[in-house]
């Protein structure tokens, strides 16, 4: 994140895991990592969040 401009719109259940990337004091890429915090099995703003996205990992 730090060589290139780009966003990434993260999706979990919890953000334990990626806590230390969303405190914005701490990275340089601050205000480039989105959180949304849901179940993919049964959320329905996942299909609208994959539309918006330009690639999607699992």
């Amino acid at each position: 994140m730090s060589e290139t401009p780009h966003a990434v719109l993260a999706i979990d259940v919890y953000n334990d895991k990626i806590k230390h990337l969303l405190e914005p004091d701490s990275i340089p890429w601050n205000g480039r990592i989105q959180f949304h915090r849901c179940k993919i099995k049964n959320d329905s703003r996942l299909e609208g969040l994959i539309k918006c996205s330009d690639l999607v990992f699992y």
